[in-house]
């Protein structure tokens, strides 16, 4: 009871001498000052800049999901067994390490689905079934993961590109299934769907050219998926919901500007394809195209379509050597993006790479 009385007493003398301090000097508080550059002050800033990581983006409310260019990589998820075989792409590190270390925004997973195993991400058991992630929700807990502990980041875009090693196409059956597991991980007030895009519009293709994108700000921290698929997955998943009505992905739409389904389609060919991405991206689609097919290019060490890619208005560049190996010097990066950039025909005037993402403060 001594002992308890003793830092009772110290108590009551702190408390009066803050009190009296309070008095003579006019304090707000114990340890305050009215001198801004006081000790306590400094701390009180600092701690409350720590509290809140999350950067301040001052086009938020103008720059919009398809007025930037992103960095993706194809077969996120892809490594080799045994000996490379280069025609199948390059080997990928974890998908966290791709968004952490590499500045990756954009996934594409390929899923199949096995009885009493779930959902499988890998290319093919014909020659190529090296993962770095083995279950699609082991794979999107990953970004998810590594989302929550960015605060911050532009929408990240993951592509489930449905598959089946044998007939018959058992992933045709499994279009809710593939949903369901898809908000187990990512729930939806993380992500954008269908739904929250078409509002009370007739189809997709009408909210786009009525309503744009969301703003970046409205789709921070959050995940688009796609299905991609414009043959018999993506039919039946749209089996009797035309529009995607409570689907979780946007499907990939076929290459025709007027599609009620228009939002988001793919030209692996910048070069190519330069006018036809030009004229989808001024429509409003979402658009993905590729800097390397089968290697090709890194062995060349030919950027070429890197240079293609970059140039046109595709919001998704992606790649299959998203860093230097020790095989190849080739590889992709968006120039001074942070890690992503403004695009180049679609973004507002005055738009900057750190108005899309800065995670770093700089």
């Amino acid at each position: 009871m001594g002992h308890n009385d003793s830092i009772f007493r110290k108590f009551l003398y702190m408390l009066g001498a803050c009190l009296l301090t309070m008095a003579v000097f006019g304090l707000t508080a114990c340890g305050s000052s009215s001198d801004a550059s006081s000790d306590g002050d400094m701390d009180l800033e600092q701690s409350d800049g720590d509290a809140d990581a999350t950067p301040n983006y001052p086009l938020d409310t103008v720059l919009r999901l398809n007025q930037i260019q992103v960095k993706g990589t194809h077969n996120s998820y892809h490594v080799f067994d045994n000996d490379p075989i280069w025609a199948f792409g390059g080997e990928q590190v974890a998908l966290d390490m791709q968004a952490e270390k590499q500045g990756v925004r954009q996934f594409e997973l390929d899923v199949h689905y096995k009885a009493g195993r779930g959902f499988l991400v890998y290319h093919s058991v014909y020659g190529d079934p090296g993962t770095n992630c083995e279950k699609l929700e082991e794979c999107l807990a990953l970004l998810k993961n590594w989302s929550d502990s960015h605060p911050g980041h532009h929408a990240l875009f993951i592509f489930i590109e449905p598959k089946d090693d044998l007939t018959p196409l058992t992933m045709t059956e499994q279009s809710d299934a593939l949903d369901a597991l898809i908000l187990s991980v990512w729930p939806k007030e993380r992500l954008i769907r269908p739904d929250d895009l078409r509002g009370d519009h007739a189809s997709l293709r009408a909210a786009i050219e009525a309503e744009g994108w969301p703003t970046l700000g409205e789709s921070r921290d959050k995940a688009l998926f796609f299905l991609f698929d414009s043959d018999v997955y993506r039919d039946a998943y749209l089996d009797g919901r035309p529009n995607a009505e409570g689907r979780v992905m946007f499907p990939r739409s076929d290459k025709a500007l007027d599609s009620p389904i228009g939002t988001f389609v793919n030209f692996d060919d910048p070069v190519e394809d330069a006018d036809r991405i030009r004229q989808f991206a001024e429509a409003g689609f979402l658009i993905r195209t590729r800097t390397d097919v089968a290697s090709q290019e890194a062995i060349d060490n030919n950027v070429t379509r890197i240079a293609a890619a970059l140039a046109s208005a595709a919001q998704m560049i992606s790649t299959d050597f998203p860093a230097v190996t020790d095989e190849f010097s080739y590889h992709f990066d968006i120039p001074e993006g942070m890690p992503s950039r403004c695009n180049p025909l679609l973004a507002p005037t005055g738009c900057t790479p750190a108005d899309v993402e800065n995670l770093s403060g700089e």
